[in-house]
């Protein structure tokens, strides 16, 4: 699980994140979470609730 703060997550460059967008339909309920382009140790998408957690500052 990677974490990391409400403001780490506002500085991230609007490329290396966004909303969830189900388009095969195989995960209905991820659909509008936060994901965000991490490097740990390589480049990996992280997901709101699965991968990534987001504290308040």
């Amino acid at each position: 699980m990677y974490t990391m703060t409400e403001s780490q997550y506002r500085k991230l460059p609007e490329a290396y994140k966004g909303r969830y967008q189900d388009y095969q339909g195989t995960h209905p309920e991820w659909k509008g979470r936060r994901t965000a382009l991490v490097a740990d140790p390589g480049t990996c998408l992280v997901i709101e609730g699965v991968s990534l957690e987001i504290i308040p500052d």
